[in-house]
Formats: C-alpha cells, sequence, structure tokens
C-alpha cells in the first residue's frame, strides 16, 4: 500500500451533493489518508437537467458559488466557521485535510479559485476552453489572494494523453476514445471499448470533425513525443503541476503509458 500518492476527486459536482455531505466523506478520506486527500470541486452540471433534478430530488439548482462557500465552511478553510447551530458540524474534526482546490475550463471559475485562495487546475483538454488556458493561468495568478492555507497560487493544468512504444500504437489506443466521442454525438453513451471493436467503425463528417478536434487538444503519440509537448505546454503556461488523464480498454495500457512518459521526462521519483 502507498505511503506518498495523493488521492481524492477530480471533480465532485456540487449540483449533486450537499455541501456538508461532501465535506464529512472527504474528511472520512483524510482520517483515512492523512495530508494526502484532494478535494476537487466542479461547476458543470453532469447531466442533463433532469438528472440534476433527480440528483437533487427536485430541489432546484443552487447558486454555485453559494454552495462553494458553504462547502469551504463546512471545511473551515481560511478561518471560515459554519453558520448554522453548533451541533451541525462536519466530523471527523480533528484531521490533516482535505485540500480542496477548483476545478475549471473558464475565466469564471479561474477568478473564484483566485478569490477563495484555492489551488486552481484548468481543463485543458476540452474543446470548448481549448485556447482559453493561458489567459485563465494568467488571470487566476493575477487575481489571486493569499488563504490561510495558500500563501501563493498553485496552478496546475489538466491534460488528456496516451503514449506508448510508438505514435502507430498510441493512435490505436486512442481509437476507443474516438469511438466513444462519435457515439457521444449519435446521442448514445457507451464504455470504452476494445481497440479491435473500432477497426470497422464508419464516422460521418461531423462526427470526424469531432474526433479531429478532440485529438487537437489531446496528447496523443510516443513517448518522446507526448513528453516533449508536456514540457512544451508546462514551460509555456509556467505550470506548477500537470494532471495526466488517460483512459484506455486495458489497465496494463494505461499504466504502461504513465510509465513511459514519466521515463521520458526523466521523473526520478517515479516508481512503477
Amino acid at each position: 500500500m502507498t505511503d506518498r500518492i495523493r488521492v481524492g476527486s477530480a471533480a465532485t459536482l456540487l449540483t449533486h451533493y450537499a455541501p456538508l455531505k461532501v465535506a464529512e466523506t472527504f474528511r472520512v478520506l483524510s482520517a483515512i489518508a492523512p495530508g494526502r486527500i484532494d478535494l476537487g470541486i466542479g461547476r458543470a452540471p453532469g447531466g442533463a437537467p433532469a438528472f440534476v433534478a433527480a440528483m437533487n430530488r427536485g430541489v432546484p439548482e443552487r447558486n454555485h458559488n453559494d454552495s462553494v462557500d458553504e462547502l469551504l465552511q463546512w471545511l473551515e478553510y481560511n478561518g471560515a466557521a459554519p453558520s448554522s447551530d453548533d451541533d451541525v458540524q462536519a466530523y471527523p474534526r480533528d484531521v490533516d485535510g482535505p485540500v480542496p482546490w477548483m476545478l475549471g475550463s473558464t475565466l469564471r471559475g479561474a477568478k473564484h479559485a483566485a478569490r477563495l485562495g484555492l489551488p486552481f487546475c484548468f481543463n485543458f483538454s476540452n474543446s470548448a476552453s481549448y485556447g482559453l488556458s493561458r489567459e485563465a493561468i494568467e488571470t487566476y495568478r493575477a487575481e489571486f489572494r493569499p488563504s490561510r492555507e495558500l500563501a501563493h497560487p498553485l496552478a496546475s493544468l489538466s491534460i488528456w494523453t496516451i503514449a506508448a512504444e510508438t505514435s502507430e500504437e498510441a493512435d490505436r489506443l486512442f481509437s476507443p476514445r474516438a469511438y466513444w466521442r462519435a457515439m457521444l454525438a449519435r446521442g448514445i453513451r457507451v464504455p470504452i471499448v476494445d481497440p479491435e471493436q473500432t477497426h470497422e467503425a464508419i464516422y460521418s463528417e461531423d462526427e470526424q470533425a469531432c474526433i479531429d478536434d478532440m485529438r487537437r487538444y489531446s496528447l496523443v503519440g510516443s513517448a518522446s513525443e507526448v513528453a516533449k509537448r508536456l514540457q512544451s505546454i508546462a514551460e509555456e503556461h509556467a505550470i506548477d503541476e500537470l494532471v495526466l488523464l488517460t483512459s484506455a480498454y486495458n489497465a496494463a495500457d494505461q499504466f504502461k503509458s504513465y510509465e513511459l512518459i514519466a521515463r521520458a521526462l526523466d521523473l526520478r521519483a517515479y516508481r512503477s
């Protein structure tokens, strides 16, 4: 069992959960792995309006900023305190963490994270936000207000990647993601399929355009190609951290991708 890898959520959608519920869940996790639990906060609705309404038991969707503020109160972030009765608190109390951070894909998210003194992660691999990453990171840094827990801005980028021994093999491993995107455009939700199942897939011009667009903001190639692009993006944004997101049909291919990238970047702390 690891005792050093950080764990947690990429983006807990507050449209789906009560802030107190989220605070207690992540406090319990923090009791299990003290100081290593990250609580990502996301704004996206995560589904159709009817789905969101069902998740909230029919209650109208709350203002996201209000939900974030309430969550930070339950976590007592930056000295905040719950405004409710003293008998209502997020337990367990005496734990190290969780560390809340904001995931965003807009300038609005960058500004919100800066105002609250939270770490900020920009979703680089998103068609709607691609090309906005540099401005968002610069805005976050310029408007950052120090908090008790974070004296200086901490900015990261979330990037979808897949690396293999060769670029051809990486293309093969990417094909299930392309298939998934095409099916999503047809209104069909499918799991990640075996690459062999995609060989006979035929895409319309619009579907192929969506796939090509997704390739533009994803990193797919040999380990050296992906590592070179990651280094370029990190330098261009003067980023503090890179968060790599990889999905593959076989877990072994996913782990191999991380291993190859780590070696190509000469990450000496990496251990398989």
